[in-house]
This record gives C-alpha cells, sequence and structure tokens, in this order.
C-alpha cells in the first residue's frame, strides 16, 4: 500500500492502483498527511485488500484534509476492514467516490469520526459493506451533493447510522442534497441530530 507522511498530490491524468495487500495491519492508503486527488485511484478492483481501503488518521492538530476534487475519482473494493475510516481529520468530496461496486467491503463502508463534507459536485456512493453500516458517523457530516446507498448489493444493518456520540450531527444540507436508499436498511439518528434540507429517497422494500 502507500504510507503519507507529508502531502501526496494525484493530478490530472494520475492513475493509482493498489491490489493485494495481504497483511492485516496494512491498509491500501494510510494517510497522516495531506491528500489531493485529481485523478483515479482504484483500490481492490484486482485483488483485496486485507485493512482499510483509506485510514485517514491525524495525530496533532490542525487537522489534515483530503480532497476529492471535481473530476477526482476513488474506487474502492474487496476489503476487509472498512472502506474510508477518518480519524479527527477533514474528507471533502467534490468528485465521485464509489464503494463495494465489485467487491464487498468487509467493514463500514465509511467510518467518520472527524469532520466529511460531500460538496454539491460530490457523490458519494457505498454499494455493498458486510460492517453495521454503509455510513456510521461519529462527529460531523454535511451532504450537499449525491449519497447512494446500498444498489447494487446489500448493507448489513443501517444505510445510515448517525451515532449517540459526542457532538456528532448529520446534516442532508440544501436543496441539492440527496440521499438515496435502495436497500432494505434505515437511517439511525441515534443522536437526534440528523436534519434535511434537501431530498430522501427510499426505493426498498423493507423499512
Amino acid at each position: 500500500g502507500i504510507r503519507v507522511d507529508y502531502d501526496l498530490d494525484n493530478l490530472t491524468g494520475g492513475k493509482i492502483y493498489i491490489d493485494n495487500v495481504t497483511n492485516t495491519s496494512y491498509d491500501a492508503i494510510y494517510a497522516e498527511g495531506n491528500v489531493y486527488n485529481i485523478g483515479d485511484i482504484i483500490i481492490g478492483s484486482r485483488g483485496p485488500i486485507a485493512g482499510d481501503g483509506l485510514l485517514f488518521y491525524q495525530l496533532s492538530f490542525p487537522a489534515y484534509t483530503f480532497t476529492n476534487a471535481a473530476g477526482g475519482k476513488l474506487e474502492i473494493d474487496q476489503t476487509g476492514g472498512h472502506g474510508i475510516s477518518n480519524y479527527f481529520d477533514t474528507f471533502s468530496n467534490s468528485g465521485s467516490i464509489i464503494i463495494g461496486a465489485t467487491g464487498t467491503i468487509g467493514g463500514l463502508g465509511v467510518r467518520n469520526l472527524g469532520t466529511i463534507n460531500n460538496n454539491a459536485s460530490g457523490e458519494l456512493i457505498v454499494h455493498r459493506a458486510a460492517g453495521t453500516s454503509g455510513i456510521r458517523n461519529f462527529h460531523h457530516f454535511t451532504n450537499n451533493g449525491i449519497i447512494e446507498i446500498g444498489e447494487l448489493g446489500d448493507i448489513r444493518t443501517y444505510a445510515i447510522n448517525n451515532e449517540n456520540f459526542g457532538s456528532a450531527w448529520f446534516s442532508n444540507a440544501s436543496c441539492s442534497a440527496v440521499i438515496i436508499i435502495h436497500s432494505d436498511d434505515i437511517i439511525a439518528d441515534l443522536k437526534n441530530s440528523f436534519t434535511n434540507s434537501g431530498l430522501i429517497i427510499e426505493n426498498a422494500s423493507g423499512t
């Protein structure tokens, strides 16, 4: 895999493929620095990842930033751990993030203990996750773009789980914000801090 201790810039036309990370102590990308992507990052398309697809971790302040810019593509499949884990950092998406399209994620689709902003042009899709949630939020999550859960596969329990933890909140923030749930799973607002100013579409046959 790749370890980022300072800065990683994957620019226009840049392509990063990571496969066959067999040691459970390692992730496809482990970042303790700033990451900027406007190219393609493809994880687990040709072989499994034992750990997380992307583990974004901050040990000291100020927090780092992961930016998937407009035109950037991040695809994650076949992980033993979570698709994306964000610990205490800021994750900004204006591009395309697709998780579990061709291979199941072993844990959660997205695990957030930091700040995630899915911006107006951002698309965040979680197709399959064997963990308890497509998205499990422990801190701050704002959606101004499109989030889709479970179109091609199954999520084990919750489509989105806004945990009863600390200052957690989840905002579907604007008229451009859309959440589409295809799987037979629910949005669980355990913190009672989920707000909606956009559109939520439930296409599942369950409740």
